[in-house]
């Protein structure tokens, strides 16, 4: 066979694969869009997984670190009342009542302990402390030389915090400064 016999012999051929090629290039192109979408499908699942997946440790998380909040919020006012009891107890002459209030005592001690471990702490601002809207809550503005205006002047009731959120915020008198006196006109 000549070389010109084998190309006529072909041509027919390349010409039938030519058009079979031609009428597969849109079912290919067809799959490999179906192909893509199923891709990008995949990706956003996996996606929305991974951010579902730290989502839930996130609030695990906080379960773990502020789970003990609104207990802790219930018992803040038990140790309050066992800090009065300690205060306002008379000096015990017996040994009974002095190993009550001892007892007391101790009952809020391992209180206090207990709040500790759970990272709840006490807010007691001092006197001269500027005051902090986000851990204070003011009940009374009075007027004092000795302390700058917006300057704690008294604690009222302590506050609390469990790790870095707020429990409860200590109740406090503010001051606003010294009176001022009144001017005098002495122009006449």
């Amino acid at each position: 066979m000549s070389k010109t016999e084998k190309t006529a012999e072909t041509e027919p051929q390349a010409a039938e694969k030519i058009q079979e090629i031609k009428t597969q290039a849109p079912e290919k192109n067809e799959l490999q869009t179906k192909h893509d979408e199923m891709k990008d499908a995949m990706m956003r699942a996996m996606a929305d997984s991974e951010n579902t997946r730290k989502r839930a440790a996130k609030e695990v998380e906080e379960a773990n670190r502020y789970g003990s909040a609104s207990l802790a919020k219930d018992l803040i006012p038990i140790l309050e009342n066992l800090q009065r009891a300690i205060e306002t107890a008379p000096q015990a002459e017996t040994q009974g009542v002095k190993d009550f209030i001892e007892g007391i005592d101790l009952t809020r001690k391992e209180l206090l302990n207990t709040f500790e471990r759970r990272g709840i702490k006490r807010i007691e601002p001092k006197p001269g402390e500027k005051f902090d809207h986000n851990f204070h809550q003011a009940v009374a503005q009075v007027e004092d030389h000795k302390i700058e205006p917006g300057g704690v002047l008294q604690v009222i009731q302590s506050g609390y915090i469990i790790h870095d959120r707020l429990l409860r915020p200590a109740m406090v008198t503010v001051s606003k400064g010294a009176a001022q006196e009144p001017k005098v006109n002495t122009t006449i």
